[in-house]
């Protein structure tokens, strides 16, 4: 690349310098190349590979604000590039102005048309907006480019399993897997894909070679256990998965691995949604369970209130009415010298439950934000008793 312009002093300045500039920049010092750049742009402040050579340095380094400035100014000089636009994107993409990070990969893929990589951030991008079709097309082109390219099939991938097109989105799976075998997001998210279609031999593998993959992800290793289907096809299946997950949790919770309480929703390590539905004693499980996470949090004695044990009743968004069919004249009657009732919900649903318990003395305790915030709040109440009733 090169600026417009008559040749001049500068030109000699940048044919001197650049070549070693970008040497050190490549083998990692920084310091000279910044150097040399910067001494280009004094004698040619115009001069773009200088300004995009710097920009990129500056992105290297974490100052991006100073790389987008000269990279801008790169785009504005020489618009005709396509790969300025490339570099640009990326870093208003990095801003969240991705409004105009879409705006600079269009500009990308018109210049650049066969670059599947300016395709697969343009949908990337579009997915973070929401234009979830636009997002699906940009990412179709990509892997039409590049069909071995195993991160855009990926992409894909999760779009379309969010659209719950999932026989689609378990060929593109096994499309990036074929490309990058160890590819152990893909096996996860394709074991999540399986899961979701009732397929859960299949997914229980595709969960065990994604944490296999993945040591230092023990609530892969959780999420591989917990793959039960809806329903059973017998007995002797449930009595063997149950076993299978019993297991699995006791090696997890002897381990005493570091653990994240916040990422079990996002890891799918949930208790299996049947629990509370088999004839089964599931107590056990349940214990092992909460023993994988005890050691997450510090051991704290229950707050009391002289002699009045405090139960906390947590009530999710959605089941509000189950709640009450099931509790509220328990609620109504049992004896208050006894126990402190607190329903634990959502802020929305304080109001809609409050004013089904007028006259009875219950409190409530609102949460907000991600499950770990959530998590914390219920955490700080120190309950004697903590009532689920899906667990």
């Amino acid at each position: 690349m090169s600026g417009p312009g008559d040749s001049g002093p500068g030109d000699s300045v940048a044919a001197t310098l650049l070549p070693a500039a970008l040497a050190d920049h490549q083998a990692g010092r920084l310091d000279e190349a910044e150097r040399a750049y910067r001494t280009v742009l004094q004698v040619e402040p115009e001069q773009v590979d200088a300004l995009r050579l710097l920009g990129l340095l500056e992105q290297q380094t974490g100052r991006t604000e100073a790389a987008l400035a000269h990279l801008t100014a790169a785009v504005r000089l020489r618009p005709d590039l396509g790969q300025l636009h490339f570099e640009q994107a990326g870093l208003l993409k990095t801003h969240g102005r991705l409004a105009a990070a879409v705006e600079a990969y269009r500009q990308a893929v018109r210049l650049l048309p066969e670059l599947a990589e300016a395709h697969n951030n343009l949908g990337n991008t579009l997915a973070l907006l929401g234009r979830t079709d636009e997002a699906i097309a940009a990412l179709r082109r990509a892997v039409e480019l590049n069909p071995n390219f195993a991160a855009a099939r990926f992409n894909l991938a999760n779009l379309l399993q969010g659209e719950h097109r999932l026989d689609e989105a378990v060929d593109e799976y096994r499309l990036a897997l074929a490309s990058r075998p160890d590819y152990a997001e893909a096996h996860f998210n394709l074991g999540s894909a399986l899961a979701a279609q009732e397929r859960h031999d299949e997914a229980q593998a595709a969960f065990a070679r994604a944490a296999q993959l993945r040591p230092d992800a023990p609530l892969w290793t959780l999420r591989a256990a917990v793959s039960y289907p809806t329903l059973f096809d017998s007995a002797e299946q449930e009595a063997a998965l149950n076993r299978c997950l019993l297991n699995a949790l006791n090696r997890l919770a002897d381990a005493r691995l570091t653990l994240d309480p916040a990422e079990l929703v996002h890891a799918g390590g949930l208790p299996p949604y049947n629990f509370h539905f088999t004839k089964t004693d599931v107590r056990p499980l349940k214990e092992s369970y909460a023993r994988v996470f005890a050691h997450c949090f510090p051991d704290e004695t229950p707050s009391g209130s002289g002699s009045r044990r405090r139960i906390g009743l947590v009530v999710t968004a959605g089941s509000e009415s189950v709640f009450l069919r099931s509790m509220q004249g328990l609620l109504e009657r049992i004896e208050r010298g006894r126990f402190e009732f607190t329903v634990v919900c959502p802020g929305p649903s304080v109001e809609l439950l409050r004013g089904q318990f007028t006259g009875t003395e219950i409190g409530f305790l609102p949460w907000a934000g991600r499950f770990g915030d959530v998590v914390e709040t219920i955490r700080r109440a120190r309950f004697d008793l903590l009532y689920y009733r899906e667990v």
